[in-house]
């Protein structure tokens, strides 16, 4: 298991994420691959849920990239398991 320290930062980057009139598409060929595509809401999802503050999602539509980050507010715990 590992903690993100008070204070913190973290920065999720994925090249591809289920978006616009092809985010079926990007779900299909995940899913091929053994992989998924999620959306911005999930990816922010996932950091509101880990007790982050500050939580900003970055895409580039036109290349299916996005990058979400959050901070851990000083005091609190957060652990993933790794």
């Amino acid at each position: 298991m590992r903690t993100l320290a008070p204070g913190g930062r973290v920065l999720v980057v994925a090249e591809l994420y289920a978006h616009g009139p092809l985010a079926g598409v990007n779900r299909a060929i995940m899913t091929l691959l053994g992989g998924r595509a999620w959306n911005e809401e999930q990816h922010r999802h996932w950091l509101e849920e880990a007790a982050l503050t500050n939580i900003a999602v970055q895409t580039e539509p036109r290349h299916g990239w996005i990058a979400v980050t959050g901070r851990k507010l000083p005091g609190e715990h957060v652990a993933s398991a790794q």
